[in-house]
């Protein structure tokens, strides 16, 4: 695995979580829309809103449950790696990881943030990523 693709792990499940409050919220739009009908409205058949509203509010359910494991998953992995980047000699390339891969800012920020210019920034975190990978390598398959 790439090094940087390693590292981008968090932003990818911040992408996944925001994913599931979506779902998770049509669903509840979707509840309310079916609460809200009238027997008087529909024939009644094996889909009636009662069964409608039971298998959304099951659907709900599953989909709380997924994402509070992918929060859980989210918060051991950033756990991870944040200790993995504390391992870094460097202070410099220590901060960029961790604003960069932990809190998914942009490069532009970061330099806002230490008040170096987005090429320096740039440059410190080529470097930081080059011993990061060095550092974990065999214990990772890191490359390049």
């Amino acid at each position: 695995m790439k090094t940087e693709r390693y590292l981008e792990q968090i932003e990818r499940l911040n992408c996944r979580i925001e994913f599931k409050v979506n779902e998770l919220k049509n669903l509840r739009e979707i509840a309310l829309v079916v609460k809200s009908a009238t027997t008087d409205d529909m024939k009644v058949q094996s889909g009636s809103p009662q069964n409608k509203m039971e298998n959304i509010c099951i659907e709900i359910v599953d989909k709380e449950n997924e994402l509070k494991e992918l929060i859980n998953h989210m918060i051991n992995k950033k756990d991870q790696l944040v200790s993995e980047i504390e391992q870094l000699e460097n202070i410099n390339e220590y901060k960029v990881l961790i604003m960069r891969y932990v809190e998914c800012r942009r490069m532009r920020d970061i330099a806002d943030t230490l008040n170096y210019s987005v090429k320096n920034i740039e440059r410190i975190r080529t470097k930081a990523i080059e011993n990061f990978t060095l550092m974990y390598k065999d214990e990772k398959d890191l490359s390049c």
